[in-house]
């Protein structure tokens, strides 16, 4: 699976296949819809929830699943948006896409995941330095 960034669909709802690399945050709805039911890598910052839903505190209600960043060939797609960042261990996994939170991002029913290890932070290294979080590389 590829994801791409301008989907250039405009109002036709044909051909919504991830077949070209584009930012996430640009994707159309019928994209982002299809992306439900996809298996996925990501990364989130703290453990997984154990009951599988995160909670989005600003909007008092539960996420239609865990809440996580998407990877693709070591790149994160979404901007990353977590007041956790600092405070929390870095995790990466596998999951398929339930829905989004209230952030845009993907939440996942998580099929494996574990914590980040130095070499899986030097993968994404540079996809953390251009969103402004190289510093993660080193913890």
């Amino acid at each position: 699976m590829i994801i791409h960034t301008k989907c250039g669909h405009g109002s036709d709802r044909s051909n919504h296949s991830f077949n070209r690399v584009v930012k996430f945050d640009n994707l159309c709805w019928n994209c982002l819809k299809a992306l439900k039911g996809v298996e996925v890598d990501f990364i989130r910052f703290g453990k997984a929830p154990e009951d599988g839903y995160s909670y989005n505190y600003r909007e008092n209600r539960c996420e239609p699943g865990v809440s996580a960043y998407l990877v693709q060939n070591n790149e994160i797609i979404d901007t990353i948006r977590s007041e956790f960042i600092d405070k929390r261990a870095m995790y990466i996994g596998k999951g398929i896409v339930t829905g989004f939170g209230g952030d845009s991002e993907i939440c996942v029913s998580v099929l494996k995941i574990r914590k980040a290890t130095k070499r899986d932070k030097a993968k994404l290294a540079k996809s953390l330095q251009k969103q402004g979080y190289g510093h993660l590389v080193e913890a």
